[in-house]
């Protein structure tokens, strides 16, 4: 099964290095969007940057995971391989987890470059290392998330409205949860983060292993 879901994401990854335009895309908006929030913080009177910084960040995360569920089970439905792994040995959870890898892979980059633009230009450091620990540990929920509505939303006509409204309504537990966290600095609280990512992705995959088989 790991060799399975290496091989599958190995592929996954050289397929998307070839897609330079919407690679390309999801990071111009994912610097774009953290540059105006960077502006944002070293301008505005913000006594303490870190609930704007973190909602920004959060905000941003969460339209980037639309950008990730359409490079992955939607991707081999445009391709038209998708039945191609239906009828092919290979198990739908199998499948789907290596989705799900190159989803958090994606996400994780994309976050840290949307990260990076934003303290650099702000020039903010206090407290920004917690809130990139809560941001990338949410990262393993958005992930599961964009994976699931991903596989879900390959069987809907209307899918460039419903997708993003998917994703939308089952990331506000995990955005609701890391906002709260802002003020805590605790950093047991990413652990917290990322093991509910862990829950939901285990979640996430047995359901995606019906949701494939149809």
């Amino acid at each position: 099964m790991l060799l399975q879901v290496k091989r599958i994401l190995w592929k996954d990854l050289k397929l998307e290095a070839r897609n330079l335009p919407e690679l390309g895309g999801a990071a111009i908006f994912s610097v774009a969007s953290s540059s105006l929030l960077g502006f944002s913080l070293s301008r505005l009177p913000v006594e303490d940057p870190l609930p704007l910084a973190g909602t920004g960040l959060m905000l941003i995360a969460l339209f980037l995971s639309v950008f990730t569920s359409v490079m992955t089970v939607v991707r081999e439905e445009d391709l038209g391989t998708l039945d191609g792994v239906r009828m092919s040995p290979v198990e739908p959870v199998t499948f789907f987890l290596a989705k799900l890898l190159l989803a958090f892979f994606l996400l994780e980059t994309l976050i840290t470059l949307s990260f990076l633009t934003t303290v650099g230009l702000s020039g903010w450091t206090e407290g920004a290392l917690y809130l990139y620990s809560l941001v990338t540990s949410s990262g393993v929920y958005l992930a599961s998330i964009s994976a699931l509505s991903s596989a879900i939303s390959v069987y809907l006509r209307a899918r460039g409205i419903l997708l993003p409204t998917m994703i939308l309504v089952l990331s506000l537990p995990i955005i609701q949860e890391t906002l709260s966290f802002l003020t805590s600095g605790d950093y047991s609280r990413a652990l917290i983060l990322a093991a509910s990512g862990l829950l939901f992705s285990l979640i996430a995959s047995w359901l995606a292993g019906y949701v494939l088989e149809v």
